[in-house]
């Protein structure tokens, strides 16, 4: 972190770089290839992004700002959760849900969740998360959260990128032109 850069500064310019690091990686693979489940991954492109949707709604809306009505009313969390939290309807995710529609609910959620760190004071970040019935999994206060939703993205990034490869769209990180000497 530079000296002029806070806390709050910081966590906004990660959770933005992860969100174009998770749009870099969908982007170069066909929509039609992103509910194929490579056989001993068992996952599929739109698991990974319907997943994603839900873990930034979570980690980087709802325990940040609360939950957000405008952002409800767009967001199917309710019929998203069944397939996207725990993997175990991966095979009847290709058939319900459509890759534009994905691709919108994650621009909307990213969206929100820039908007959520945002309104936030560095003070803020240690303050406790907003009350939900299930306690979180990793975080007791917002920093954690919010450090935690990068981490997750990243992780789910790396996911992303083994589907990738498997369905023969690999991401080319250009390494071979960054290492080649003049």
């Amino acid at each position: 972190m530079n000296g002029s850069m806070t806390a709050k500064d910081l966590l906004l310019d990660q959770t933005a770089s992860s969100h174009r690091w998770i749009e870099k990686m969908i982007d170069h693979v066909p929509a039609e290839k992103w509910g194929l489940i490579p056989a001993g991954l068992n996952t599929s492109l739109k698991w990974q992004v319907g997943h994603l949707v839900l873990s930034q709604h979570y980690h980087g809306v709802v325990v940040i700002a609360g939950p957000q009505p405008d952002l409800l009313e767009k967001l199917p969390v309710k019929a998203y959760s069944p397939y996207f939290v725990f993997g175990d309807k991966i095979g009847e995710v290709d058939e319900r849900f459509t890759v534009e529609e994905l691709r919108a609910s994650l621009r909307l959620v990213q969206e929100k969740g820039l908007w959520a760190i945002g309104q936030l004071a560095d003070g803020d970040l240690a303050g406790p998360l907003f009350p939900r019935p299930v306690p979180h999994p990793v975080a007791t206060n917002k920093q954690e959260a919010l450090s935690w939703n990068v981490k997750h993205n990243m992780w789910h990034c790396g996911q992303i990128g083994m589907v990738a490869r498997a369905v023969g769209h690999p991401f080319d990180f250009k390494l071979k032109e960054l290492t080649r000497k003049p």
